[in-house]
């Protein structure tokens, strides 16, 4: 890829100086300042970014961890320019992972991949992927298969965050599950349970159209909720022994909470800044012995498994994403999210 004709904006970063403030930077993060260890680096040309709802919060200013001045981005896929000395091919992808080790804690110490406190590539950690190149240690870097690039693509991202929480859930085929808020949290979810084997799940979304991107993943049709989030609306559904609610308001775990089945699992994916209380109400005895789950960060084994489920034929994200737009179109892509959700699931930004 020729990056010297693109257009000026192309060569550069979203640089976010601070809550409502960006601009376009040439030399934001020079590559090697945030790295440690003795990985050795890799140099890659961005194939194709996500815009996810942490990026629209950091963006915002909603977000109260992030970390100021940084540049924006964490869902990439790659093609390797220069690969060092890693063994990674030349002209092959890759997926960034988002999670950066601190290095110094004891599971990092001890080599493990469970580090206590990980940074978040363009969020916590000043180094995003919204730029047309990136340089960084090979060990933020998985190969992705052509199959699995070219049906996912960045969406690898959400999709090893969609194993983690089946994996946490400890869902089996036995289960029933439901999943309130058909996004790309909720549709990978489905699409991670399809391809390992579990029923399908029943999905809940406010937005009719939902229902169409969802047939085109191989998925049942979604239930369309309007403004239903009473217990009674939920009930008629019948009991699920997993709940994955990618909304976790406060509504959506009360409703949640009243169609679990005894022994149920409840499942809180929000965004990472969500904070709010989950009472279990004297008054609904369904919720007698629940276990109440915060879905947690992905681990490389999930982004192994993602990226292995991704590769089979039968998986396909793409309807996942409804928008395609150039880097220089960054502004247009967000105003374009924030505007008309119920068109859009993912928007993907490309060289």
């Amino acid at each position: 890829m020729d990056w010297t004709n693109l257009g000026s904006r192309r060569r550069m970063a979203v640089y976010v100086e601070g809550p409502g403030h960006w601009r376009w930077d040439r030399t934001a993060g020079c590559d090697d300042q945030y790295w440690h260890g003795d990985a050795p680096l890799v140099t890659a040309a961005v194939h194709s970014a996500g815009i996810c709802g942490t990026d629209l919060s950091v963006l915002a200013g909603s977000d109260p961890d992030a970390r100021y001045p940084l540049v924006l981005g964490h869902e990439c896929l790659v093609q390797i320019a220069d690969p060092g000395a890693s063994g990674l091919r030349r002209g092959h992808h890759a997926l960034v992972l988002p999670s950066v080790a601190c290095g110094g804690c004891a599971p990092c110490l001890a080599g493990e991949d469970d580090c206590a406190t990980p940074a978040m590539l363009g969020r916590t950690h000043p180094y995003g992927c919204f730029r047309p190149t990136l340089t960084l240690p090979a060990t933020q870097l998985m190969p992705v298969p052509r199959g699995a690039a070219e049906r996912a693509g960045p969406l690898l991202e959400p999709f090893a965050r969609a194993v983690r929480i089946l994996r946490q859930a400890a869902a089996t085929p036995a289960d029933r599950l439901l999943v309130f808020g058909a996004g790309v949290a909720g549709l990978t979810v489905a699409v991670a349970a399809k391809a390992l084997g579990l029923p399908a799940p029943v999905l809940l979304d406010r937005f009719a159209d939902r229902g169409e991107i969802a047939t085109r993943c191989g998925l049942p049709s979604v239930v369309t909720l309007g403004g239903q989030l009473d217990a009674a609306y939920w009930r008629d559904l019948g009991p699920a022994s997993i709940v994955v609610d990618t909304v976790s308001s406060r509504a959506s775990a009360t409703a949640s909470l009243a169609v679990l089945a005894p022994r149920g699992r409840y499942v809180a994916v929000g965004p990472p800044h969500a904070r709010h209380d989950v009472a279990v109400s004297g008054d609904l005895p369904r919720a007698h012995g629940v276990s109440v789950i915060a879905a947690g960060r992905s681990m490389r084994a999930d982004f192994a498994e993602a990226i292995r489920l991704a590769n089979r034929p039968g998986v396909d994200l793409a309807p996942l994403v409804t928008g395609h737009y150039p880097f220089d179109e960054f502004q247009l892509a967000t105003r374009e999210l924030t505007r008309r959700p119920e068109r859009h699931v993912k928007i993907l930004l490309q060289p």
